[in-house]
């Protein structure tokens, strides 16, 4: 392996000379790191491109702005009871939302 220098040529012409065969591969090699570095440069852009795409801020402006989505009130969000820590207050308020739901339960139960 050499580079494209006057040696090279040199060498080429001498072995043909000699009678024997060279075989060059330097301009495959030179073709193939010049498509290992676009290739690269490529992945690098993609590469940002994707982090781009996917940051929670694009992602609630695309929501926002193009699907005419609303943030949700603090009404509107409840949060299921076995992905949620358990805490003293949303322990109080489920009990609270049972007992106002029991009756009425026990009262359908009684009309059936």
């Amino acid at each position: 392996m050499a580079p494209n220098v006057p040696a090279l040529l040199e060498a080429h012409y001498g072995v043909a000379m000699a009678g024997g065969v060279l075989n060059a591969l330097n301009y495959r090699l030179d073709a193939l790191r010049t498509t290992r570095t676009e290739l690269e440069e490529a992945n690098r852009r993609l590469s940002v491109e994707r982090a781009s795409l996917s940051s929670l801020g694009r992602i609630e402006g695309e929501a926002r702005v193009r699907l005419g989505m609303v943030a949700a009130s603090q009404q509107q969000v409840q949060l299921a009871r076995e992905f949620a820590a358990p805490s003293a207050a949303s322990t109080a308020r489920l009990s609270e939302r049972t007992a106002r739901v029991a009756p009425a339960v026990g009262l359908q139960e009684r009309v059936r």
